[in-house]
């Protein structure tokens, strides 16, 4: 799964492929970390081009709670990852995801 969503990156490079690159959930600390990377498109990523930016999140207290605990991943039924694209979705600052496309 990635996402797709045009964005003109600080670097000056555009690119419309979001793959998510790690997510790790410490269920003890009550976080959830996450790096996402912008490759030119879908062919880059899968030629293993190096992204031309990167981003990263860490939800805590409600973002963690509600999205990532064990119960909340249970109902759902979803993975860490799979939920990880989903919380983006629904993040707008400092990119606003909420129209990016499921690829």
């Amino acid at each position: 799964m990635a996402l797709q969503l045009s964005y003109e990156a600080p670097n000056g490079f555009t690119g419309n492929y979001w793959k998510i690159f790690q997510v790790e959930v410490d269920y003890n600390r009550g976080e959830a970390f996450c790096n996402l990377c912008l490759f030119k498109d879908a062919a880059a990523s899968a030629a293993d081009k190096a992204p031309i930016y990167n981003m990263e999140w860490n939800w805590m207290g409600a973002d963690f709670t509600g999205w990532f605990d064990a119960a909340t991943l249970d109902v759902v039924n979803q993975n860490p990852q799979e939920r990880a694209y989903v919380k983006i979705k629904a993040e707008t600052t400092p990119i606003d995801f909420s129209t990016a496309t499921d690829v």
